[in-house]
């Protein structure tokens, strides 16, 4: 599995998983939560159909990202790597679904746990990214120690 795991700068989006990963974890969660909330406000369905369409939402929404990503649009201005691999791209849409995952499990709870424990999660996630990134990032030292 390691093979698949960007581990310098050059690889990111390249490898099916680097730290962007992380983030799309985050995406997924963030996006479920919020679709969840807007549609049970707006709509007096019952809670099975909100939960379908949160998830439905979501999804979509992770999916046109890396459509729209891939087209080169973004890269202009805040992607230095390229476009990214037809397997880092199915693999983020994965990472997105586990996030959405994640938030319908936690949508079982009160909205104060839901709150908690997507705090707690993105803290966790931001700072593995944070790690990751500066991990994969090239040496600017110019050889000085």
């Amino acid at each position: 599995m390691r093979k698949g795991i960007a581990k310098t700068f050059e690889e990111v989006g390249k490898k099916p998983i680097d730290f962007q990963s992380f983030n799309h974890i985050v995406f997924g969660f963030i996006a479920y939560l919020i679709t969840f909330f807007i549609i049970s406000f707006l709509f007096n369905w019952d809670l099975i159909i909100i939960w379908g369409w949160s998830c439905f939402i979501s999804l979509t929404a992770g999916v046109m990202w890396e459509v729209i990503e891939n087209l080169g649009f973004p890269n202009a201005f805040f992607r230095i790597w390229g476009l990214d691999s037809l397997e880092n791209s199915l693999m983020d849409i994965v990472f997105d679904f586990i996030g959405v995952i994640i938030g319908f499990a936690l949508s079982w709870f009160e909205w104060q746990a839901i709150l908690v424990a997507g705090f707690i999660l993105m803290v966790i996630l931001m700072f593995t990214m944070y790690v990751l990134m500066k991990l994969t990032q090239p040496n600017n030292n110019n050889g000085a120690k």
